[in-house]
């Protein structure tokens, strides 16, 4: 029941995605435009320490039939209502049964309510790391939210894991990476990067 409405079915995942997977700020056409860069640092990130990886862009589209078999097939009935996290991909060593999923939202100036869009998306598909991925630190551009994190960082935490935030960071070289502050060691994601690497 919503406001003494009963919502069931396909109705309740099309409620849901309306009222907790909506952009958090209307930026969104102009946040697309940084997709490219975040796929291509994501591969940089991975190939650099020499696993495979196939990553897509997909914004507003459907999450593809492949990706939904081989994470989570029972939402495959539900396609057509499922959001999308802006880019997702997987990542295997020499086993690719092993392969595990990457989700990465970008936020050109996050909030704390995008801590709960991809918190979502990380467990709605079984994720094994989700990115919160941004131009500006969270620390800057919410220190309410930074504030309360470092009060309670379970809020962080999933089922297997946990949310990191990573800067969209362009080198000297014109080169575009992820980093992360030293001044936020609760989003130290190569920590969890490491450790999934011994996994493969």
């Amino acid at each position: 029941m919503y406001n003494g409405a009963r919502i069931q079915g396909s109705d309740f995942l099309s409620f849901i995605r309306r009222r907790w997977f909506v952009p958090s700020n209307s930026g969104t056409k102009h946040e697309s435009r940084f997709y490219p860069a975040v796929k291509s640092a994501l591969e940089d990130l991975f190939k650099k320490r020499g696993l495979n990886c196939q990553f897509d862009i997909l914004g507003n589209c459907r999450p593809p039939k492949e990706l939904l078999k081989a994470t989570n097939p029972k939402l495959l009935r539900y396609r057509n209502v499922l959001p999308s996290p802006d880019v997702m991909g997987f990542v295997w060593g020499r086993n690719f049964s092993l392969r595990k999923l990457i989700i990465a939202e970008f936020k050109e100036t996050p909030r704390f309510r995008d801590i709960f869009q991809t918190k979502g998306y990380h467990e709605l598909f079984n994720a094994r790391l989700s990115l919160i991925v941004c131009k500006i630190p969270l620390s800057e551009s919410s220190k309410s939210a930074m504030a309360y994190l470092q009060i309670d960082p379970c809020l962080l935490k999933t089922r297997r894991t946990k949310i990191y935030c990573a800067l969209l960071n362009r080198i000297r070289e014109g080169k575009v990476v992820l980093a992360n502050l030293a001044s936020e060691p609760e989003f130290d994601f190569f920590t969890e990067i490491d450790g999934m690497e011994r996994e493969l």
